[in-house]
């Protein structure tokens, strides 16, 4: 009988062990939810309990797959965002230290764990940068919140109050030191001029400086307000004193002091000066006006006599005034020079007999002198009128042949230099040319002779010296026309103007001016490339005066 039931039992379990390949592809969806090895053994227990006490039941083979500690619990991911603002589903919310999302940001200033932000109208938290918010700019710094106290944002510095407020104007954030920030906010450096006082910001720092500083290699001196103390004028006891910057004044130790453009004196204890005061250092005479302190300039009357005090207010005992068109010399004396010749520093002039002084040509004791628009006699060379003169050393004019500079002149009864040239005069009379001007070169003596006329009619009108070619460079020889102007050329060294153009590239021109400020102003021996120089003044004379087709002779 318990044979049987053991028989039986194990033709249930065979029974439940056919069932397992359907119940295998159940597992491959829930192993969880299906135990077979459980079953099993439930079973055979069960059936075990009908058998005798003393029967024994064989369990079925296991194997030892060694011991495995059972699988631990996934932890739950870290939160994404803790203490800031995200976004998150497209709507910026802030999420506090346990990664929970506590707030949605609101356009504006809002409070949220104790801190405050600042959320753009586009719902995005404002960081570094300015906001305009009730009126006021707030620095939002990299956490977000409004930034305090100093702030360098882009180079400048800015000062925010407490709230985060920037401010402008006079602010002094700690202790005794005074700052300005612009109506931008940005501090303030170097002068500044506020409510009619003068500041100085100390650049760098812009702290403003009080007492001595030093700005520009000068010293300055500003008072514990910080305003900047210039020099000034002081009136006490109906008497004029100048205070300094640093408070001290001048004196007669001083000596006389420049202000304002005028120059003035101080006695022995500051007090302004007026009248007549003897300047040691220079060694002249002042006069103060009685009015103002200040030292007069040119004629003034005093004590019913005239002086003439110059440029720099110092009374010149020997004058010259103008008066009617005419200058006049006066005498310390107060007389006046008349009626003939007169040194005045180291010049000659000549007076007539009313005192006037005379220019131009005047005939003294038989002799011709030339007295200059400034009335001074001159001497040596002049030209007068396009003629050229030579005046000697006592200013007398002088006629006949002249040696000077190692060249022969010829000078007319009338003291002019005879500037035509008789053989080049008599070798132009065999040209024509298509205008009424003819130009003649002569290339061994290096001068160029203008004559107007026509035909067998030239006469000459100037003739100048000039620089032809050197011998390597040579000046092109021959009959030519003239065939344009120009003003200048040159190079990046060196500019010529006023070219007349006779052949090509060769030109009459003036002398050479180099870019460094030198002239190559030599005249009278070859020293061009081919063309002719001339001074400028002539050179240009010839530029306006001799027109296109007009002939040039080079020989």
């Amino acid at each position: 009988m318990r044979k049987r039931k053991r028989l039986a039992a194990l033709a249930i379990a065979a029974a439940l062990t056919c069932a397992l390949p359907s119940v295998a592809h159940a597992q491959e969806d829930s192993l969880d939810d299906f135990a077979p090895e459980a079953s099993v053994d439930s079973t055979t227990a069960s059936l075990a309990e009908e058998d005798d006490a003393d029967a024994s039941v064989e369990a079925p083979d296991v194997q030892d797959e060694g011991s495995q500690e059972p699988a631990k619990p996934e932890e739950p991911a870290a939160p994404l965002h803790k203490s800031t603002w995200a976004e998150q589903d497209g709507v910026w919310r802030y999420f506090d230290a346990d990664g929970k999302a506590i707030a949605t940001a609101e356009p504006g200033f809002m409070d949220v764990a104790g801190m405050r932000f600042y959320i753009n109208a586009s719902g995005k938290p404002a960081f570094d940068q300015w906001v305009l918010a009730d009126g006021a700019w707030y620095w939002m710094n990299a956490q977000g919140n409004p930034a305090t106290g100093w702030q360098q944002v882009s180079g400048k510095w800015y000062f925010l109050d407490g709230s985060g407020k920037m401010q402008t104007g006079w602010v002094r954030p700690s202790g005794s030191t005074w700052y300005w920030l612009k109506p931008s906010g940005a501090m303030g450096e170097g002068w500044l001029l506020d409510g009619g006082s003068w500041y100085y910001l100390k650049p760098g720092s812009g702290a403003m400086a009080t007492g001595w500083y030093l700005v520009d290699g000068e010293w300055n001196w500003s008072s514990p307000s910080g305003k900047w103390r210039p020099n000034e004028w002081v009136r006490q006891n109906g008497r004029w004193w100048y205070r300094w910057a640093d408070g001290d004044y001048p004196t007669s130790r001083n000596g006389v002091q420049k202000i304002d453009g005028n120059y003035y004196a101080f006695d022995d204890n500051g007090w302004m000066r007026t009248g007549w005061y003897y300047d040691g250092a220079q060694g002249k005479w002042l006069y103060l006006s009685p009015a103002s302190g200040s030292a007069m300039r040119g004629w003034v009357a005093i004590d019913g006599e005239w002086f003439y005090l110059d440029d720099r207010c110092q009374w010149v005992p020997n004058s010259w005034e103008y008066d009617g068109g005419t200058w006049w010399l006066r005498w310390a004396t107060g007389g006046y020079a008349s009626g003939g010749w007169e040194k005045v520093d180291g010049d000659w002039y000549l007076f007539d007999g009313r005192g006037a002084m005379l220019t131009g040509w005047q005939k003294v004791g038989g002799s011709w002198y030339y007295l200059r628009e400034s009335g001074r006699m001159a001497t040596g060379w002049v030209e007068v009128n396009g003629k050229w003169y030579y005046l000697n050393g006592d200013g007398s004019m002088r006629t006949g042949w002249l040696f000077d500079g190692g060249e022969w002149y010829f000078l007319d009864n009338s003291g002019a230099w005879n500037l035509e040239d008789p053989e080049m005069t008599a070798y132009a009379q065999g040209f024509s040319s298509a205008t009424n001007w003819l130009i003649l070169v002569d290339t061994e003596e290096n001068q160029l002779g203008v004559f107007y006329g026509s035909y067998g009619n030239w006469t000459c009108e100037y003739l100048w010296r000039c620089s032809c070619g050197t011998a390597w460079t040579p000046t092109p020889k021959g009959t030519y026309t003239v065939t344009g102007h120009g003003y200048s050329f040159g190079s990046s060294s060196y500019t010529c103007y006023y070219y007349t153009q006779f052949w090509g590239d060769y030109l009459i021109h003036s002398v050479i001016y180099y870019k460094n400020g030198t002239v190559e102003d030599a005249l009278g021996r070859g020293l061009s490339q081919g063309c002719v120089r001339l001074e400028i003044g002539n050179a240009k004379w010839v530029y306006d005066n001799v027109p296109t087709g007009s002939k040039v002779y080079i020989y």
